[in-house]
């Protein structure tokens, strides 16, 4: 639905309503980030600044929940239907080489 809205008014609202999966994923992309500086400095510090914020989140959302397996299945939920937004948005059909019919 998005690249269907894209460049169309309403594509902004789509877009906020998926702000979870796209937080998420921004997350453990920072997370990739982390380990490869980390990786160059030879320095654990970008890795562990990366994991207390990771850790952070995860409790606040544990309190919320007052869970912290909820807290845990809603981020693995997010991450999992964030992956499903990438694989929807650049999902090519292969009988023609293009961009598949949603």
């Amino acid at each position: 639905m998005l690249r269907i809205y894209l460049g169309r008014p309403g594509f902004g609202r789509l877009i906020a309503r998926q702000s979870l999966y796209l937080a998420t994923l921004a997350l453990w992309l920072a997370g990739a980030a982390a380990l490869a500086v980390s990786a160059a400095r030879r320095s654990p510090a970008p890795l562990l600044s990366w994991l207390a914020l990771g850790g952070a989140a995860l409790a606040a959302m544990a309190v919320r929940k007052r869970s912290v397996r909820l807290a845990a299945h809603s981020a693995l939920t997010w991450t999992m239907n964030g992956l499903g937004l990438l694989v929807g948005w650049f999902r090519v059909d292969p009988r023609t080489g293009r961009e598949a019919a949603c």
